[in-house]
């Protein structure tokens, strides 16, 4: 089953289960990953495709931030971008809140969203999601804009601007 996965010191892992990641890896390998944690798993996605691409942030301390896409059917990489918080440095995560979402229409325009990064200015209390926002009646991401959203709260609600 398709599932995020976090491992230690920040370095990502996404599709691949707990299985692969260990038969991919050489016994005698000696490299900056202790440990792994699961973020989400598609099952608890119904109606997605794919869960892509995850992005974290240290919003402070123990306190990390993922951003992830929730893909929509039938679209090659389009979907929403959401956020799930831990705030006990990955071992466990919240309910994932969304950051751009393609239900929320602008207008008579409805978009899905591709590419979410994120970023933490430092020494300030806010961390920044950007994105790419697409028409929804493309099959694809290519024709589309810049959006961003920020929180001010370690990424437990966003506000998106224009």
């Amino acid at each position: 089953m398709p599932t995020l996965l976090l491992c230690r010191r920040f370095a990502c892992l996404t599709g691949l289960t707990l299985a692969t990641v260990a038969d991919a890896a050489d016994v005698a390998f000696r490299g900056d990953v202790t440990d792994v944690r699961v973020i989400r798993h598609m099952d608890q996605h119904p109606g997605s495709s794919e869960l892509w691409e995850p992005y974290l942030a240290q919003w402070r301390g123990k306190h990390l931030v993922a951003a992830f896409g929730v893909k929509i059917p039938g679209k090659t990489d389009m979907g929403d971008i959401m956020a799930s918080v831990s705030t006990n440095d990955g071992d466990t995560w919240s309910v994932p809140v969304p950051i751009f979402d393609h239900n929320q229409r602008q207008g008579t325009i409805q978009f899905a969203y591709a590419n979410a990064i994120l970023f933490k200015p430092p020494g300030l209390d806010v961390l920044w999601a950007f994105g790419m926002r697409c028409p929804m009646n493309y099959r694809h991401s290519e024709d589309s804009q810049l959006v961003g959203a920020y929180s001010a709260d370690g990424g437990r609600s966003w506000i998106p601007v224009e």
